[in-house]
């Protein structure tokens, strides 16, 4: 389901070639009123629908793709091939080809013309054409100059008696009467959009228990219909680190708990489907089985009691993560799935397994999360806008048009619709939000000390249900030569995003030690650290710190903002640089430039930013990590490295692949692992910049850490535990 690169139409401007009219067969096209006339009668064409057959008008008998039709049509919009896909099939039924010949289709490449077309162009001198008439002559004069020429109208001239201009005096009496009643009409209007005459809605969260609490990982519910219990997905934690999933429910009142289902492999996430309509009242779940690369889209029906009666897979897609709660409508389930490094929306038909593209994300929006919405026909699509900010918007499943709903901020959002709760619940990750259908945005206070994840609302509108997730781990260094382990932080809460000072001797680090992110320096040698920023806004999502070389300065981005902290005053000053969007990457040596990398669709973006000047220099457009050093460019996958010019200087083995790199004054740490996730060995590999070649230096094995940096006599990582239940409250609006 991939598409190549846009290319212009060359073939000139379809408006201006085709827009006095045309005829296509036997039909008389005239595009500024938008109406197809033959001998039969007149039928309408949207405008979008037109402009849709201007461009294949124009490049006749060649194919364009879809996405290429899309850019044309809809050149502000997010690429959604419903849309096209409508329009060809609006110019079918209105041309009637039934059988596909006009507007022929060529599977993954596009769409193609081939019609008979003339111009219909006026006779030199004459006025503007009168639409019917042309229609009535073009076509009742004589049907074969459709096919053997230019056809010609022409419309008779009108005549008109032009009234001299008059001046028209208004009383002066009555302008202050006007005046007055305009100042008190304003008057009212204002009393009206007074707060007091709209009450903004409150609600009332109490209640609040948790439904879980084991050892195992509780994660993600859903309500089931009835209210009256929660369904979640539980996953075991033992030894041999296995994917097991099994699908749980708790009443509310914790009377009764039992098994759903088990699975050999990962479940994420589930949804209820409606019950097909003449059919035994069962209850039905389509769960998401993901299992190495490849996810299953299983049905489960249960009896009324909650016993399990079938379990029947559906369909299966290769090389795809489903990456979003999803939901269904009728026989079609929409989904948001990541393929080959992109997020897209897709819809299967749960009868035929057939799978469509409904949205593919570009630079100026990239989805992340969706639900429903308050129409059947539409999806809610929340994803980052160009400023990686979170936005709202609504897709057509029908037309394939989308409208804005409402921008939010720079955090990542988690979102759920419910009809009776009269709009969404939204958290990013810390606190709870309502969006009411006046795109008014409530925030839902309670006590909430952990990581908020999945909110989800009952069918009643009266309960709400969510993941808390709490995190625990600390930062330690390995000695590369010697494998002696030590502990640098020790937090009760989480130490992570740790880094190395160029000189070795402090490391920078993100914690949430004090209830939100911040970012401490630590001396290693004194064991003293200090709070170098306090993220006072307490923006959820702080970037690993990157040093400058020397040993001065920190970059690191807050909600994907770039941040600059000077560590030489006693206090240390920071800088916010908010215009840049990003994760700095890579502090270029001895310079104060500063590598960014701004992640977008289809190509992420690699610029340098000098901190004096405040000025971005854009260096390229690519998936693949860069690397600069004095001039020189490198280029990283998870196989290779390359030169700027694509010239291969350093390539894994066949059973490894490069999983991490750090970039250093003199050369590039390189963590090279297995294929085979289960693997805990790792290699340590270091790429010269001088002679450009690699070594092998160090085999570790560290199971179960998160690796933060490498030096050459250490490494440096994390550890980390993760406590998931599943917690309820009630709901009431005020």
């Amino acid at each position: 389901m991939e598409f190549s690169a846009l290319s212009p139409v060359t073939a000139g401007s379809a408006e201006n070639s085709w827009s006095n009219g045309f005829s296509l067969n036997e039909f008389a096209v005239f595009p500024a009123s938008g109406e197809v006339k033959t001998a039969q009668g007149v039928q309408n064409l949207e405008p979008k629908v037109m402009q849709v057959l201007l461009q294949l008008v124009n490049c006749a008998g060649e194919v364009i793709s879809a996405e290429q039709l899309f850019s044309l049509v809809w050149p502000r919009s997010v690429y959604s091939p419903v849309s096209v896909r409508r329009a060809v099939n609006q110019l079918r039924k209105v041309f009637a080809d039934d059988n596909k010949t006009i507007f022929k289709t060529y599977p993954k490449r596009g769409y193609a013309l081939h019609a008979r077309l003339s111009p219909l162009t006026p006779e030199p001198g004459a006025a503007p054409a009168d639409k019917a008439q042309a229609i009535e002559t073009s076509i009742a004069s004589s049907q074969p100059a459709f096919h053997s020429g230019p056809t010609f109208y022409r419309q008779p001239v009108g005549h008109s008696t032009l009234l001299p201009p008059q001046r028209f005096q208004f009383p002066r009496k009555r302008i202050g009467f006007l005046v007055l009643l305009m100042l008190a009409f304003c008057a009212v209007l204002l009393l009206d959009m007074t707060p007091g005459q709209t009450p903004v809605p409150t609600w009332q969260l109490t209640s609040l228990q948790p439904l879980t609490s084991t050892a195992a990982q509780e994660s993600y519910s859903v309500f089931t219909p009835d209210s009256q219990a929660v369904v979640y997905v539980k996953q075991a934690v033992d030894a041999q680190h296995r994917q097991d999933s099994e699908l749980w429910l708790t009443s509310l009142d914790r009377a009764q708990n039992q098994l759903l289902y088990r699975s050999n492999s990962r479940i994420d996430f589930f949804t209820w489907l409606p019950a097909s309509t003449g059919q035994p009242a069962n209850l039905k779940l389509l769960l998401a089985s993901q299992q190495a690369d490849t996810v299953r889209f299983v049905s489960l029906t249960l009896s009324d009691d909650y016993q399990l009666q079938t379990s029947i897979e559906l369909f299966a897609l290769p090389d795809t993560e489903v990456v979003s709660p999803f939901f269904s409508v009728g026989t079609t389930v929409f989904f948001l799935a990541q393929q080959q490094g992109k997020q897209q929306l897709y819809q299967a038909n749960l009868a035929s397994g057939q799978v469509d593209l409904l949205l593919s994300p570009n630079h100026q929006f990239s989805p992340y999360r969706i639900a429903a919405s308050a129409d059947e026909d539409t999806i809610t699509v929340l994803g980052f806008d160009q400023q990686q900010r979170s936005q709202i918007k609504l897709l057509s499943t029908t037309t394939g048009e989308i409208t804005d709903v409402k921008t939010l901020d720079a955090n990542w959002y988690f979102i759920a619709y419910n009809q009776v709760f009269g709009g969404y619940l939204l958290s990013d990750g810390k606190g709870l939000f309502a969006l009411d259908g006046q795109q008014q945005l409530t925030k839902l206070h309670f006590e909430n000390y952990a990581f908020l994840h999945y909110p989800a609302l009952s069918p009643t509108g009266r309960q709400l249900s969510y993941t808390q997730a709490k995190i625990n781990g600390n930062i330690f260094s390995l000695d590369l030569t010697g494998q002696h382990v030590t502990q640098l932080s020790h937090s009760t809460m989480h130490d992570w995003q740790g880094s190395f000072s160029a000189d070795n001797r402090q490391l920078a680090y993100v914690s949430n030690k004090h209830g939100h992110g911040q970012v401490f320096v630590l001396d290693i040698a004194t064991n003293t650290e200090r709070l170098v920023y306090d993220n006072s806004e307490q923006q959820l999502a702080l970037s690993q710190p990157v040093w400058s070389a020397d040993n001065m300065q920190l970059a690191f981005a807050r909600n994907q903002r770039l941040v600059i902290v000077d560590l030489a005053a006693a206090t240390p000053v920071v800088q916010h640089f908010d215009q840049v969007i990003g994760q700095p990457a890579q502090w270029l040596h001895n310079t104060d430039k500063i590598v960014v990398r701004q992640v977008s669709q289809p190509f992420s973006h690699w610029n340098i930013f000098a901190v004096a000047s405040g000025r971005q220099q854009h260096i390229v457009a690519s998936n693949k990590h860069q690397v600069l050093h004095n001039g020189a460019r490198f280029q990283l996958d998870s196989q290779q490295i390359q030169n700027a010019n694509g010239e291969t200087l350093f390539v894994a083995g066949n059973q490894d692949r490069i999983a991490q790199h750090f970039a250093k004054a003199d050369g590039i740490y390189l963590l090279l692992r297995q294929h085979d996730a289960t693997q805990a060995e790792a290699t340590v590999w270091f790429f010269a910049y001088a002679n450009q070649t690699a070594e092998k230096i160090a085999t570790v094995h560290l199971p179960e850490v998160d690796i933060f940096d490498i030096s050459k006599q250490q490494l440096l990582y994390g550890t980390f535990k993760v406590e998931k239940d599943i917690h309820v409250l009630k709901l009431t609006k005020l």
